[in-house]
């Protein structure tokens, strides 16, 4: 250490004497003092201070030198996975906002158009589709199912008392109510979660969340994911952590999946323990049965014409916009625009990466229900959270601030593995995971083509999200519920 100290002091020394007599030795103009000379005396300054830093601790009997690779290594890997997220925050901040905002042209450049024009470019377009379709449907009798509506019945009684209020006072209302829910199933919700209340990662996600494209353009549209999300995940925690209040946290199951379908990816999260099959299949079976009935509630007939709806938008739409999430908008791109020699085998695509998802998702579980794990998991909620975003044939970048809270509960709960090298692996992972659903937070028109749609992010945070799963799984052999009563 001495010697290195040493070394950077004397050549310190020499560049800044060295510029600071560069016009008298011929490498200057007389009398005049250049960029290049004040670079050199910055440098040699710089090195002789990092020398005489390093000579300080050296004296100091400081253990810094006697620390080997190895153990320079141990001390970057058993870093917090804090550390690993935040890094990979800074780069995807750095790569996608800085660089485009202020690096890409002489002037500053700031994010236009970035939220996708609506057909009709005013405010809150979505929520007045619905509402104008409600509103034709009370005025004639007529079915809203003869055009592109795929919400269930259960909506058409939900909204229609907003008609009183009028655009845009029910947009006003839904923005409300959208902003609170978003501080409710990202921030409130995922406390009572985390059992290692690591709040560093609860909050990181949070705020960035405030600012992120995906939720600008939910609260841009009118939209209500994060109000469906944020009961379903009530509901969750309701059947989890107050089995006395099963009753409300079907109610709000229930509910979150007529407004919205998709829901109904979360129901493995109404399973406490796997090798209870009969009660699971009890309960899954009574959820099924009371949302199949609930899609009568205003008649066969509009049952009939939302089932067709529905079903045909999953089988034959596929969407060319940048926006789209979904698996068969992201084959259309790929045999398309990348790969067009692969236009003939978009059905075996599509087949393979839903084959990969559930490969993922039936993994989990098969290893939960060998390690006898009990209570919710937070890899299975993440998993079942992507499979809502991307299986869908019609899924909008707007569903991206679903993500936060099943993401932040993993992190701030995440085991630690057991060797050096499952640390090492596992480090990877939380840089790779952190990375992929960094990339979301940043509309299309500033990511490079292959990332624009945000599919591939998705499915590269599914696959990480998984193998951190086994990678830590040994660290633990069974996930008890903790007492509610000691809950934050």
């Amino acid at each position: 250490m001495k010697r290195i100290a040493l070394i950077f002091i004397i050549f310190g020394s020499l560049v800044t004497a060295a510029s600071l007599l560069g016009d008298f030795i011929g490498l200057g103009r007389r009398g005049e003092i250049g960029a290049a000379q004040i670079l050199g005396v910055d440098m040699g300054v710089g090195l002789f201070l990092l020398g005489a830093g390093l000579l300080t601790l050296d004296q100091a009997g400081s253990p810094v030198g006697s620390v080997s690779p190895y153990g320079w290594l141990r001390r970057v890997i058993d870093l917090p996975p804090l550390f690993w997220v935040v890094t990979s925050f800074v780069a995807v901040y750095l790569f996608l906002f800085v660089s485009p905002m202020f690096l890409a042209t002489p002037s500053i450049n700031y994010f236009t158009k970035y939220i996708p024009d609506a057909y009709v470019t005013h405010i809150g377009f979505d929520i007045d589709m619905t509402m104008g379709r409600v509103g034709r449907w009370l005025a004639t009798g007529n079915s809203p199912y003869q055009d592109l509506y795929y919400y269930s019945p259960v909506t058409l009684i939900i909204f229609a008392p907003l008609l009183i209020l009028g655009y845009p006072a029910y947009y006003n209302l839904s923005t409300f109510v959208t902003v609170m829910a978003f501080v409710g199933s990202s921030l409130i919700l995922p406390l009572y979660f985390s059992r290692k209340r690591n709040f560093a990662f609860l909050l990181l996600l949070f705020v960035t969340g405030l600012f992120s494209y995906g939720f600008q353009f939910e609260l841009e549209r009118g939209q209500y994911n994060v109000i469906t999300f944020a009961l379903a995940l009530f509901a969750i925690y309701l059947f989890h952590y107050h089995e006395r209040l099963w009753f409300y946290a079907y109610l709000l199951f229930s509910l979150a999946i007529q407004l919205k379908i998709y829901p109904v990816f979360l129901t493995l999260m109404f399973i406490r323990d796997w090798r209870d099959w009969k009660n699971n299949l009890k309960r899954i079976a009574g959820l099924a049965f009371i949302n199949f009935a609930l899609l009568f509630v205003l008649g066969y007939q509009l049952f009939i014409d939302f089932v067709r709806n529905l079903t045909g938008a999953q089988l034959d739409f596929q969407s060319s916009r940048r926006e789209d999430l979904s698996i068969k908008g992201f084959v259309l791109d790929l045999t398309t625009d990348i790969f067009p020699s692969l236009g003939q085998h978009t059905a075996l695509l599509e087949g393979l990466f839903l084959a990969l998802f559930f490969l993922c998702l039936v993994a989990v579980v098969i290893a939960d229900y060998r390690g006898k794990r009990k209570g919710w998991n937070p890899h299975l909620l993440l998993i079942s959270t992507i499979g809502m975003l991307i299986i869908p044939s019609a899924s909008v970048d707007y569903k991206l601030p679903l993500l936060i809270a099943p993401l932040a509960i993993l992190l701030s709960d995440l085991e630690s593995a057991k060797t050096m090298g499952w640390k090492i692996i596992s480090v990877i992972l939380v840089f790779i995971a952190s990375t992929a659903y960094w990339l979301t937070l940043y509309p299309f028109t500033v990511k490079p083509f292959i990332f624009s749609r945000n599919f591939p992010a998705l499915f590269i945070l599914l696959l990480s999200a998984t193998a951190l799963y086994f990678v830590t799984a040994n660290s633990t052999n069974d996930r008890e519920i903790a007492d509610p009563e000691i809950r934050p």
